[in-house]
């Protein structure tokens, strides 16, 4: 029993580090559950929103002998996975353990408020009840039949195939959209989502934890070409188009936008690991959220510009003259260069090396060009002018950055 115990606390602590769950052991379903290992202190018990119908369901179960592991639903939604142990050559289940609770998507305090209407508790406990449950852990279904096989693996050594755990128990009311059961699950998919589009619409830096929420609940379109490459690189390009046109929404140039898109489309097709193809991913998502972020806080830049600068980054491999971009602003150059510098708070040219030096240090750690390549595709004097203005701008030489000596 010790062995088993030790076993379960581990994949507790495994668990944990992603999903703040506990887990309970007990005899019978009827019995009062124990912990085991470190509960949260915001994890529910298993007999926490439970029914009588939720219980007829898992001891009806039990009566199968079926050794799989189960997922046990309940009326307001949440999800616990309920493994078993059996006496020896016998069907008759001996313990029972509860790892949870789970939602398989994000609900408002609004929704977990309705569905407190189905329990008879006071104001203060609906209250202390409502923001427990907007902590529960959101898990994809997929992922929580992944940690139902880990459980079994833990309680028999047996090995399962996905297909074998069930779901039982109440489902939440069809009518209740933001509780619709995981099949259903789009809607918290795409709140999550939505939320994730308009903090790049609006400059926000806190996008990060949005994406974050929204890749726990989708690990992308469900079409599969069979070539997991190929999948990587879909759901790359769908983040791209999406990203893109929310960029434009928040106010980057609609041209700058396209050619960005074209460009970052170009470098994922040219991925040829799923590693390159989440730090190219990343980068755009980086790149159009910076450029929306620094047009809100350029407020006050008239929209010439902030189109040239628009401009400027999308052309970087491109010789870039200031002669060349007050002709496109109809300025004279002397203007240009003094509204320029008044409005950015940077010369021209000193715009124009910085972004041509923040791309190259991109390039150095994504790709495999050679540094002189480097130099030449964006339009450098000479190499002692790059390596002399990178180790200026962040402390080491280009080669240096390459090889890690820093």
């Amino acid at each position: 029993m010790t062995d088993l115990s030790e076993k379960l606390s581990f994949l507790l602590e495994l668990i944990n580090c992603n999903y703040p769950v506990g887990m309970w052991h007990t005899a019978s379903y009827d019995s009062e559950p124990s912990p085991v290992g470190t509960t949260p202190a915001l994890s529910f018990r298993p007999d926490h929103f439970s029914s009588e119908e939720d219980i007829r369901s898992l001891k009806e179960y039990l009566l199968t002998g079926s050794p799989a592991p189960v997922i046990l639903e309940y009326g307001i939604g949440l999800l616990w996975i309920v493994g078993f142990t059996f006496v020896p050559e016998s069907p008759v289940a001996r313990d029972l353990y509860f790892l949870g609770p789970f939602f398989t998507a994000k609900h408002s305090r609004h929704a977990i408020l309705q569905r407190m209407d189905l329990y008879s508790v006071s104001l203060p406990v609906r209250r202390q009840l409502t923001d427990g449950l907007l902590h529960v852990a959101v898990v994809p279904y997929p992922g929580i039949t992944r940690i139902a096989v880990m459980l079994q693996k833990c309680l028999t050594g047996n090995t399962i195939p996905f297909s074998s755990v069930r779901t039982i128990g109440t489902k939440p009311d069809s009518a209740d959209d933001d509780f619709m059961f995981f099949n259903k699950s789009h809607d918290g998919i795409y709140v999550a989502e939505k939320e994730f589009l308009q903090m790049i619409r609006e400059g926000d830096s806190r996008y990060h934890e949005a994406l974050k929420v929204s890749s726990t609940l989708s690990a992308g379109m469900r079409v599969q070409s069979g070539d997991s490459l190929r999948n990587a690189k879909n759901n790359a390009l769908v983040l791209l188009t999406l990203v893109s046109r929310a960029a434009m929404d928040g106010g980057l140039d609609s041209s700058t936008a396209y050619d960005m898109n074209d460009a970052y489309a170009e470098r994922v097709e040219a991925c040829r690991t799923i590693t390159e193809i989440a730090t190219v991913s990343s980068q755009l998502v980086e790149d159009f959220a910076s450029r929306v972020q620094q047009h809100k806080v350029n407020a006050g830049v008239s929209t010439l510009i902030l189109q040239t600068c628009d401009y400027i980054r999308a052309n970087l491999h491109s010789p870039l003259t200031i002669r060349e971009l007050s002709k496109r602003c109809g300025y004279s150059e002397y203007y240009f260069s003094r509204r320029f510098r008044r409005e950015m708070g940077v010369s021209v040219r000193k715009f124009i090396l910085d972004c041509r030096l923040v791309k190259a240090y991109d390039l150095i750690l994504t790709t495999d060009m050679t540094i002189s390549d480097i130099e030449a595709s964006l339009c450098f004097e000479s190499r002692s002018y790059f390596i002399g203005a990178f180790r200026d701008k962040y402390g080491c030489t280009p080669g240096g950055l390459r090889s890690g000596k820093t």
